[in-house]
């Protein structure tokens, strides 16, 4: 069971992980746009996980007629890494960026190196 202090500790740590990831993914777009993630509980674990264990967590994408071409950058310690490109549909894209540009299967290879 956890305690109360626990749980605001957890969620704080998330409030900061997703203000640092809304950051770096603001400073990069092109057109000056902002997406906003609605929900920021509705990250699961690997992707929670990846973003409190990461310094820092880039979303790199290009806004195309299909849709967005994206990739995730992720620093940690001395260590970097860049996910291969996906494309995706935008409106996929615009609910949950990091879900999107980072297949599940990727994330979990990329928490494997966070630990």
């Amino acid at each position: 069971m956890f305690s109360t202090n626990h749980n605001t500790n957890r969620t704080n740590d998330l409030i900061k992980a997703f203000t640092l990831i809304l950051i770096a993914f603001s400073t990069h777009l092109h057109a000056q746009q902002k997406i906003v993630i609605d929900d920021a509980m509705a990250l699961s674990y690997p992707y929670s996980a990846v973003l409190l264990k990461s310094d820092k967590l880039k979303i790199n994408y290009i806004k195309e007629d299909f849709g967005v071409t994206c990739s995730v950058s992720v620093e940690w310690d001395e260590s970097h890494v860049e996910t291969t490109s996906q494309s995706v549909r935008y409106n996929k894209f615009k609910v949950l960026p990091l879900k999107a540009c980072l297949p599940k299967t990727e994330a979990w290879k990329v928490l494997k190196q966070l630990k």
